[in-house]
C-alpha cells in the first residue's frame, strides 16, 4: 500500500489552500508563517521599550545552529537567538547608528529548526520527539504544542546550472503534543 495522499487528494488540498493563500513553489515555513499569519508574529522589536507604534514584526525565532548541533534539542532554550534587550544593534537602514533594540514576545512563538549538518548541507539535524523540552521559560513560560516535520524531496544534480535541484516537493507532517505528554502524529 502506498503511503501518503493520492494525487487527487493533494490537488484538492492545494485548491482549498489557494482560496486563502497563494502557495509558491519556493515557500518555506518561514515564508508561509509570515504571509499567512501576518498579524501574528512571534516577536516585535523596537528601539523604544515603551513604544507600541514603531514595532517591527519578526515571524520566527532562529537558533545558534553550531551550539544546537553540539548539545541537541534538549538545549533549545539556551540556543534561541532571543534577548529582551540587544545592545549596540546596528540600524537596519545601514546608517551606522547603534542603539539598543528591545524585543517583546507574542503569546505564541514559532522557532525555525531547519538546522543543517556543516559537512552536508542537504542533511538536517536528527532528533526524537522526547528530546524537545515541553516548556521554554523566556518572558513567560511557553508550552510546546507541536512540531512540523518536513521530509525533503529527492534532489538531483543539475549539470547545466552546477547545483542540486529538488525534483520532488517533499512531504510535511505534524506532531501534536497532548497535555498528557503523549504525541499525536498527523499525516496522510
Amino acid at each position: 500500500m502506498k503511503k501518503g495522499a493520492t494525487a487527487e487528494v493533494q490537488q484538492e488540498r492545494l485548491r482549498l489552500l489557494n482560496t486563502v493563500y497563494q502557495l509558491n513553489a519556493v515557500d518555506s515555513l518561514d515564508i508561509i508563517w509570515e504571509r499567512f499569519l501576518t498579524g501574528e508574529p512571534s516577536r516585535f522589536t523596537c528601539k523604544n521599550p515603551d513604544c507600541n507604534v514603531e514595532r517591527t514584526p519578526m515571524y520566527l525565532i532562529h537558533v545558534n545552529e553550531r551550539i544546537l548541533l553540539e548539545g541537541g534539542y534538549k538545549d533549545l532554550e539556551k540556543v534561541l537567538q532571543y534577548r529582551p534587550v540587544d545592545y549596540n544593534k546596528k540600524c537596519r537602514s545601514k546608517c551606522g547608528y547603534e542603539s539598543e533594540e528591545y524585543t517583546t514576545l507574542n503569546l505564541h512563538i514559532c522557532i525555525s529548526l531547519d538546522v543543517r549538518e556543516p559537512t552536508n548541507k542537504l542533511r538536517t539535524m536528527d532528533g526524537h520527539l522526547n528530546d524537545f523540552p515541553p516548556y521554554l521559560y523566556l518572558e513567560r513560560p511557553y508550552r510546546l504544542v507541536g512540531i512540523i516535520h518536513h521530509e525533503p524531496g529527492l534532489s538531483l544534480p543539475n549539470f547545466e546550472e552546477g547545483h542540486l535541484q529538488t525534483s520532488e516537493p517533499g512531504h510535511f507532517s505534524a506532531y501534536i503534543l497532548h497535555t498528557t505528554g503523549s504525541w499525536i502524529h498527523c499525516d496522510d
